[in-house]
């Protein structure tokens, strides 16, 4: 498995605990350095974006199904209260964790779909979806 597909994998495998670059490029068997080049040019993400808006695309998923608690999401996404937590959220989605929650549906909110990573690098042309960090 190429070293950009072995780091989506832990990524989405251990995304709600604590992750560095330095704890996903060993999980690569590559360098940081080497791996902060390779998945940008193949997802068009760097490595800390690709970890943040995945953590905010689960939360907003378990919104959706009505979850209650709103500060475990804020935490398993990495952030240590509701606040900073809801900010975030609000500036990824333009909608407050709440909002998504009474909504109880995901329509119309930029979730980031599962990478399929390719074997040469991605153009700006090709990317789906446009980073938010």
């Amino acid at each position: 498995m190429p070293a950009v597909q072995r780091a989506v994998w832990f990524i989405e495998s251990h995304s709600s605990e604590e992750l560095s670059l330095d704890d996903v490029a060993a999980a690569a068997d590559i360098s940081p350095f080497h791996l902060a080049r390779l998945f940008r040019a193949a997802t068009g993400w760097s490595v800390a974006c690709y970890i943040r808006v995945h953590r905010f695309s689960q939360a907003a998923v378990e919104l959706a199904a009505g979850t209650p608690d709103i500060l475990p999401l804020a935490l398993a996404s990495g952030y240590g209260s509701h606040e900073a937590f809801t900010l975030a959220f609000r500036d990824a989605f333009g909608l407050a964790p709440g909002e998504v929650r009474k909504r109880g549906h995901r329509d119309g909110l930029a979730l980031l779909a599962p990478v399929r990573v390719m074997e040469e690098p991605i153009s700006v042309s090709r990317r789906t979806t446009e980073p938010t960090c």
